[in-house]
This record gives C-alpha cells, structure tokens and sequence, in this order.
C-alpha cells in the first residue's frame, strides 16, 4: 500500500485524470487512487477497444455528498417554484397566510372545504366547482383561500383574484390583449373569484363578468366564486342581464351556504382586549 507521500511517483499517470482532487489521507493501491476517508476506489479500470483504461470515479463519501447537495439544490428550486405559484395565485397579500391549520373549527362547512382540496384531482377530472354564498363575515373568502393555498403547496396552479380586480384589469386591455388575459385564466388548475356581486353593475361590467365565467366554462375546469348574495338572488335575478351570468353558475358549481359569524366574534374579542388595556392599572 502506497501512503500520500508515494502519490508523487505516479504524478505522471494520475495528472491523465480529469477532475480529482488530491487529499492527504488519499493512497495507492494495485496502481489505484483510493479515498483515505471512505477507503472506497476513486479511479477505476474500464476496457476500451481492448485496452485498459483508467479512469476517475466518485468514491462513497463524495457521492453521498453530491446526492445531498442534489437534493437540497431541488429542495431549494422546489421552493421557489412554490413560491413563484403562490406570488401568481393570490392577488390580495391578506389571503397568503390563511390555511386549514388556523381554521377555528366553528363553521361545520370547513370540513368539505378540506375534502374538495384534498380530493381536487377528481375535482378538476369531472369540472366540480363551488359556489360559497352566505352573509357578509362568515368565512367564505377565508374557506377560498384555505383551498387555494393547500393546492399551490400541492403542485396545482391556482389564481384568486376579486371581480372588481380581474375587470380594472381587463378594463386596460384592447383587443388581442383583452381576449389573452380572459384565455390565460383559463390555464390554471382552479380560478377562485372573491365577491361576485360587488362589482358594479353597469352593462360593460356585466358583460366582462361573464366573459370571464363563460370562458371558464367552456376550458371545462372549477370555478369556485364567493358571494354575499342569497341563493334565491342568484336563481331569480332580478336583471335579465344578469341571468345569463347566473345561469353559468349554477352549470357549475354546487352552492355551499356559510352562516357562522366570524367577522363579528373577531370585533367582540378585539372590543373585550381593549376593555382589558383601557382598565389595567399603570
């Protein structure tokens, strides 16, 4: 056995070999470069035409190594991509943090919000959507954006956005512009509008509304849409204008009523910590 002291003599074949790096503990034996750390080869001997060639080769701990800097190079990419998706899928920062983990329990709906997330693939098979209706402050926004979240971090594309932003957006687009933003949100895995019925109800608003509806529809992919209306508003509007936008919906989507108050529980837990402040003692 050769010590690293010998590695020298052999300079002259080992210099032939295209990245290695030489370490002290490295050695010689049977006219090959083993590693002084894993004792395992880092040349070896391969058969060429009939000819014996020596080439390099990774050893155990520098392959080990490599397979763990690999995985935390695809970790690190794998992670970007995620938050790539995320920056894409919601348009309101507010919506980011909000996940099934912080869900508070009290609205029972919850629980089938969680099962069509973690069910969307035969969701996005069949074309299933949503339509969550309920009061104002009862979670549907929240309920959306659980879903959303749950997905992105699962590998689909999702975009959330309200009526009232998509049409400002649209608004600014003429022709060929118009026609590829209402086509692109036809890409993603689901498209979640917030708010259906904010909006202003002038014609072109209306119109662009639908637009966007019926182009989903046609993709033949969800569509999940809150609302404050009530159903009876969405099944006989009181606008023909608006029955042909309503008549999409109910194509596709399965309405799911939110009726558990949390907007107001939220302003009486705030009213009672400030009560608390107003009244400590300094």
């Amino acid at each position: 056995m050769m010590t690293a002291l010998d590695i020298g003599k052999s300079l002259d074949k080992i210099a032939k070999q295209p990245q290695i790096d030489f370490c002290e503990s490295d050695y010689i034996k049977d006219g090959l470069l083993y590693c002084g750390k894993c004792n395992s080869k880092r040349q070896t001997q391969i058969e060429v035409m009939g000819k014996t060639i020596i080439r390099a080769c990774q050893c155990k701990c520098r392959f080990e190594k490599q397979a763990k800097d690999d995985a935390e190079f695809n970790a690190r990419r794998e992670q970007n991509k995620m938050n790539d998706r995320m920056r894409i899928a919601v348009r309101n920062k507010m919506y980011e943090n909000w996940t099934f983990d912080i869900d508070d329990g009290k609205e029972p709906k919850m629980s089938k919000m969680k099962a069509y997330a973690e069910n969307f693939g035969d969701a996005l098979k069949n074309n299933l959507g949503l339509l969550l209706w309920g009061d104002v402050g009862t979670g549907k926004s929240f309920a959306a954006a659980c879903i959303v979240n749950y997905l992105v971090k699962n590998g689909y594309r999702c975009y959330m956005s309200t009526f009232t932003a998509l049409a400002n957006t649209i608004q600014g687009l003429y022709g060929d512009e118009k026609n590829g933003f209402i086509q692109s949100l036809n890409n993603f895995h689901l498209l979640v509008i917030d708010d259906l019925g904010a909006e202003r109800q002038s014609e072109y608003m209306q119109e662009m509304v639908f637009q966007v509806i019926d182009g989903r529809y046609r993709s033949k992919k969800p569509l999940i849409v809150t609302t404050n209306l009530t159903l009876q508003e969405i099944k006989e509007p009181k606008q023909t204008s608006l029955a042909r936008i309503y008549s999409r919906l109910d194509e596709m989507t399965t309405p799911i009523n939110f009726s558990v108050q949390r907007r107001k529980e939220k302003g009486k837990q705030k009213m009672s910590k400030l009560a608390e402040i107003l009244e400590a003692e300094y």
